[in-house]
């Protein structure tokens, strides 16, 4: 069972690379968004309450946040969204251990700060925000925790 979800994690990052390159060529933005949020909620179900599980539920909210408009793919969200893609390497290479891993601080303090922009954004902006914003908020609260 263990190795099936080594395999299910190697899958994962695999199409989040590709998925990844075509959202950073601006190919087919909204649906390749769509899939990036997909991969990374499968990804924090896969690691639960480990460290990963948490980074990926962070990253699922930036990627919306990103396809929403309330994050700008500027090159500080693309940089961040690229060191995950390096974070999930390592995570597949060590197997079922990955999952357990710390996380880098500075990409997950990164991804923080992005989302606590947009969320000062659409509080400023957006009145009534909705479950948009409660997600985004819920997954940061989540990860300080």
């Amino acid at each position: 069972m263990e190795a099936e979800g080594d395999e299910k994690v190697k899958q994962i990052r695999r199409s989040y690379q590709q998925t990844l390159n075509a959202v950073l060529k601006r190919e087919d933005m909204r649906q390749n968004l769509k899939v990036l949020c997909r991969l990374l909620t499968m990804l924090a179900k896969q690691g639960g309450e480990s460290p990963l599980g948490n980074l990926a539920l962070l990253a699922a909210a930036v990627a919306e946040g990103i396809e929403q408009g309330a994050i700008r793919l500027d090159g500080r969200s693309a940089n961040l969204l690229r060191l995950l893609d390096h974070h999930f390497k390592k995570v597949a290479a060590a197997g079922g251990y990955g999952l357990c891993t710390s996380v880098d601080e500075e990409l997950a303090l990164g991804l923080l700060e992005l989302i606590q922009d947009a969320v000062s954004g659409l509080e400023a902006d957006w009145d009534g925000a909705g479950d948009r914003l409660n997600h985004v908020i819920a997954a940061q609260q989540k990860f300080l925790a």
